[in-house]
């Protein structure tokens, strides 16, 4: 298994190979509205993808982000999950692509975009696109937004704990479910190190 991590990453066309794990984590925060295309090709059979990006947006942050996953060839997958947290009057505009051709038989891809709201001024926008010739697949995708729940806060806060400190620990509850995707120790520190001061985590 192969473990990438990529801070704010403009462009990548990534071919992979047969039989190949790739974990390929992005990480995105201080966003300015430049676009970013990250293009991942399944040309060989058997290869497999997770695709975990981590966004972070405060005050005017923009993320303009496009993948695409273009699956070639047979017994492929390729899952895709991101998780934003935006507060102030950031923007996340993701557009993702799953072309499955007609050679693609047994691929299984899906796209997952959720995103936690910290400010009524934060806006997020998600439009998956699916493009599927082939009649043996799975495909599907989902996007939530929500805000920080206030009966959790609200416990949090009887138990002792300050506002600030209960909404550090609603964001880290968020987090974690991506970070419990990675398998890889020393990626997963890596990432807790880069978010650490976003998050506090």
């Amino acid at each position: 298994m192969n473990t990438i991590i990529v801070i704010n990453p403009v462009t990548e066309n990534i071919f992979l190979k047969k039989d190949e794990n790739l974990t390929y984590i992005a990480i995105f925060k201080n966003t300015t509205a430049e676009p970013r295309k990250l293009d991942f090709n399944f040309t060989q059979e058997n290869s497999k993808l997770t695709f975990l990006s981590f966004i972070i947006g405060e005050n005017i942050d923009t993320l303009n982000l496009e993948t695409n996953s273009v699956h070639n060839a047979q017994n492929t997958t390729a899952h895709y999950f991101l998780n934003a947290i935006q507060s102030g009057k950031s923007t996340v505009n993701y557009t993702g692509n799953l072309k499955i051709s007609k050679n693609a038989q047994k691929t299984d891809s899906y796209l997952s975009h959720k995103t936690l709201l910290l400010s009524d001024d934060a806006k997020t926008t998600t439009i998956p696109s699916l493009e599927i010739k082939a009649d043996d697949v799975k495909a599907g995708h989902s996007a939530t937004i929500s805000s920080l729940d206030s009966e959790q806060l609200f416990y949090l806060k009887s138990r002792g704990l300050s506002e600030d400190e209960s909404k550090h620990i609603l964001k880290e509850g968020f987090i974690k479910e991506l970070l419990e995707k990675i398998i890889d120790i020393n990626a997963k520190e890596q990432v807790v190190l880069s978010l650490w001061k976003s998050l506090k985590i």
